[in-house]
């Protein structure tokens, strides 16, 4: 299993520092040159790294064994990648559509300052919603409703395979 494991985790390990290097060059330069066209591919490229370790630590999750620390810390951790997601998500929508958000009820047909559309999406993910940010473009509000739901079952799905995951390992060392 241990083997198994180390496998595993170098399967998940290229990829993720592929994406982690082109990521981080992309953000430079779209800090260097903001361009729309930088800005779209630094946060495409983003999503997409943190989607490849979302899933790997939730794959990671779902393996049989007892609650750890560690396991708790991947879950929290996981929590808050899911919301640098979504964060990454509105950016690019920001960029692609401008005016796809309100801000204390005027309309931002400008740049979105990244530390409102991080409060948007973790205001959204934790479902609190305070209402100060708004989503007023369709896709927007649509992407916006999507996190609110993910956010939700993540808890419900989480809780439900790290108590699986348990009692599968009760029931070998009972057995």
């Amino acid at each position: 299993p241990a083997l198994a494991s180390l496998a595993g985790r170098r399967l998940w390990l290229l990829p993720t520092v592929l994406l982690a290097g082109t990521s981080i060059a992309f953000i430079l330069l779209s800090r260097i040159t903001p361009t729309r066209s930088l800005i779209v591919a630094s946060q495409s490229i983003l999503i997409l790294f943190f989607g490849l370790i979302t899933v790997g630590l939730f794959t990671g999750l779902g393996h049989p064994g007892p609650i750890t620390a560690g396991r708790l810390y991947t879950s929290v951790s996981l929590y808050l990648i899911l919301g640098m997601v979504w964060f990454a998500v509105y950016r690019l929508i920001d960029a692609v559509s401008p005016g796809s958000f309100m801000v204390a009820g005027a309309i931002v047909t400008g740049p979105m300052p990244r530390s409102t559309l991080l409060y948007l999406s973790f205001v959204t993910l934790t479902t609190v919603g305070y209402g100060d940010v708004v989503p007023v473009a369709p896709l927007a509000r649509m992407l916006a409703t999507m996190e609110a739901a993910a956010g939700v079952l993540y808890v419900a799905i989480t809780v439900a395979r790290l108590v699986s995951a348990y009692q599968g390992t009760r029931h070998r060392h009972v057995g």
